[in-house]
């Protein structure tokens, strides 16, 4: 009766270091996605931050030429 009390916590040992390799592999495919959301959040700002920059110029521009 002893080896089939082993055998038993070993199957739940089993089974609970399974659920938990699923919970990290869930976690880790949720960070992934996340991070992949962040960068093209990052580029977005980028790319609305070199228009600023580039209509800031043309305006810039436009002011020196009416103060000729």
């Amino acid at each position: 009766k002893s080896l089939q009390d082993i055998n038993k916590r070993l199957s739940e040992y089993n089974t609970s270091l399974q659920d938990y390799n699923s919970k990290l592999q869930n976690d880790a495919s949720s960070a992934a996605q996340e991070s992949a959301k962040t960068q093209r959040e990052k580029l977005t700002i980028l790319e609305t931050l070199g228009s600023i920059r580039g209509s800031n110029a043309a305006l810039q521009t436009q002011l020196d030429t009416t103060k000729v």
